[in-house]
């Protein structure tokens, strides 16, 4: 059991695709690799980041937009105003009152 027990972390360690020398994911000693790595992850993070014209381009965009969004707005709250003068007045109705005294209740 002992000798079992001794051979499985090998056996993990080569399961994992890590070799005994290098298996922690340390760096490389080499510098041309460390340099070549380093470049591209540099690489990487300008791409992630938009460039000032980008930024630029999508503020502009968002207030576009915002502008056309609130206009939208307005246009619905004045149609809405129209509707309810156009729509909602009472007409006016004629009242006669009576020429002689009421009848008792």
């Amino acid at each position: 059991r002992q000798a079992k027990a001794k051979a499985g972390p090998r056996n993990v360690n080569k399961l994992r695709g890590g070799e005994r020398s290098n298996d922690r994911g340390e760096r490389s000693d080499k510098p041309a690799e460390r340099k070549e790595r380093d470049d591209r992850d540099r690489d990487a993070q300008k791409e992630k980041e938009p460039s000032k014209q980008q930024q630029e381009e999508d503020a502009a965009a968002k207030e576009e937009a915002l502008q056309r969004s609130l206009e939208e707005a307005r246009q619905m709250h004045f149609e809405s105003l129209i509707n309810f003068l156009a729509f909602n007045r009472r007409h006016p109705q004629r009242v006669f009152l009576p020429e002689g005294d009421p009848p008792a209740p």
